[in-house]
């Protein structure tokens, strides 16, 4: 072999190299598929056979023939928002978001692939969640989407959800509602009939504590009751005689005190309080215990009868006040 035949050996040999590196450089990533964690691929035969439908492929690095064709599928739990406009029973629009959970079946994937391709969520979910929504709401009246709870409504639609999908291999977790927008003036005739009902609670509230506070009032009033009942029982003649001695034996201990005794008893003895007669002391009951009239009343000139009033100059002493004080000397005998 010539030294000329090598060379243009060579040359071919590097331009097919460099071809080769280009088809390499641009089918790499349709030779080399890489499926990511929580996905599954299908792979479509382009010459033979078409879809596999008896087998899927797994994560990681598979090596596929450029003329071949890999669908990689999430087969994670998914979740889609959509917001859907209803009309509701008496023919208002009402605005409800939802969200719906779900995935796809692995085993089954080639069978989805094949039957509905990998949009599957704007042929299958979203239209079939649309109308489930629709179908739901549309039975109730605006008003009635506040006072029924959520969860009713979401297995409504999770149910219909599935009904509609059929046998197609797509799992529903779960379908939440996360808002309802109503018109505003329903928003306002619920936002005032709440607030009348709350007012409504406030005032039966108020009855019943007014009630109960009748109630107290009157247990209170028994009590009392009882009490001076029990009082007036323990509460003797001669009790009451020994405490107005004993009160007036502790004013008189005092040197600045002016004391008025109030009528008398029955025995003469002088009380503090005295319910039977509200007279004042005859003049003569305060002599001195000489015998002799006190200073006011000489004063007087022997001219003022007896009632008139005296004032003493000196403390009086109690100690023999009580021994000339006499009943026949008291006013209104």
């Amino acid at each position: 072999m010539t030294s000329a035949r090598v060379k243009d050996l060579r040359n071919a040999m590097l331009v097919g190299l460099f071809i080769f590196l280009l088809l390499l450089a641009y089918l790499g990533t349709s030779i080399f598929v890489t499926i990511d964690p929580g996905c599954t691929g299908v792979l479509f035969r382009r010459l033979w056979g078409g879809t596999e439908l008896d087998r899927i492929y797994g994560e990681g690095l598979h090596l596929v023939a450029p003329w071949n064709q890999m669908y990689v599928y999430d087969a994670r739990i998914q979740e889609l928002k959509q917001d859907v406009a209803v009309l509701s029973q008496n023919g208002l629009t009402v605005q409800v978001l939802t969200s719906v959970r779900f995935r796809v079946m692995r085993d089954l994937l080639p069978v989805l692939h094949q039957k509905v391709g990998p949009d599957y969520k704007e042929k299958i979910i979203v239209p079939i969640l649309i109308s489930s929504v629709r179908e739901v709401i549309g039975k109730h009246l605006p008003e009635d989407l506040y006072t029924t709870a959520k969860q009713q409504f979401q297995d409504e639609i999770l149910v219909e959800q599935i009904e509609e999908t059929g046998r197609i291999p797509i799992v529903y977790n779960g379908i939440v509602v996360e808002n309802i927008k109503l018109p505003d003036m329903i928003n306002q005739a619920i936002e005032a009939k709440l607030r009348q009902q709350q007012e409504y609670l406030e005032y039966e509230f108020r009855i019943k504590k007014a009630k109960e506070e009748v109630r107290r009032k009157q247990i209170e009033a028994e009590g009392i009751k009882l009490y001076q009942e029990a009082i007036a029982r323990s509460v003797t003649p001669d009790l009451l005689k020994w405490l107005g001695i004993k009160a007036t034996l502790e004013l008189s201990k005092s040197s600045n005190a002016k004391i008025v005794v109030i009528g008398s008893g029955e025995d003469g003895l002088p009380l503090i309080l005295n319910g039977e007669s509200g007279g004042a002391i005859a003049p003569e009951a305060l002599k001195e215990p000489s015998g002799k009239e006190s200073p006011d009343s000489r004063q007087s000139g022997g001219e003022q009868g007896v009632g008139a009033e005296s004032k003493a100059k000196e403390p009086v002493n109690f100690e023999n006040f009580f021994d000339n004080l006499h009943p026949e000397g008291a006013p209104g005998e």
